[in-house]
């Protein structure tokens, strides 16, 4: 679930530096392209790490151990 939330945060971001660039807001231009490689950076992290994080989640939920509320 949390590659969905990175990869609307990528999209978001991208539209709204092509929302900047045609309404003339520099500094919103600048802070979102400033805010987009770390997007980018998690999606990256995420995608490399879902196969073990599902494998855990599996293993520990056939294994009867509950998860911390």
């Amino acid at each position: 679930m949390k590659y969905v939330f990175e990869t609307y945060n990528r999209v978001s971001c991208t539209s709204l530096i092509a929302a900047a660039v045609r309404c003339g807001h520099a500094l919103t231009k600048t802070v979102c392209e400033l805010i987009l490689p770390q997007e980018q950076a998690m999606a990256r992290w995420l995608i490399e790490q879902v196969q073990a994080i599902s494998v855990g989640y599996l293993l520990r939920a056939t294994s009867g151990v509950k998860a911390k509320k």
